[in-house]
Parts: structure tokens; sequence; C-alpha cells
């Protein structure tokens, strides 16, 4: 996701929404650092968004 942040992406990409969204927090903050996690080291947030897929799917 971090590198989707850095880049130029299409308006019709799916994660589209989402980076705009993230972009605009990030213009607010004075100092923002971004670092990539491999899903391994990161069960947590890996579960969380896991979930939310899920219970998307569901509903």
């Amino acid at each position: 996701m971090a590198k989707f942040l850095k880049v130029d992406i299409a308006n019709s990409h799916p994660l589209f929404p989402i980076i705009r969204a993230c972009r605009s927090l990030m213009e607010g903050q004075l100092s923002i650092s971004l670092n990539h996690a491999f899903r391994e080291s990161n069960q947590c947030a890996d579960l969380l968004a896991k979930k939310a897929l899920l219970d998307q799917i569901i509903v």
C-alpha cells in the first residue's frame, strides 16, 4: 500500500478511493513516515484486513 501513496495511480484502480483519502489525510500532517511491513510481521493488521474483506463479502 505504501508504494501506491508515492506514485500516481489511475482513477479506475480499485484502491484509488482509499489512496485518495490517505493522501488527503497526509496533506494535513506535519511529518509522515511510510514503511513497508510484511504480512508475517504484522499479523494483527493482516487479520483485521481479512476480517474486513470477509465482512464486506458476506454483507
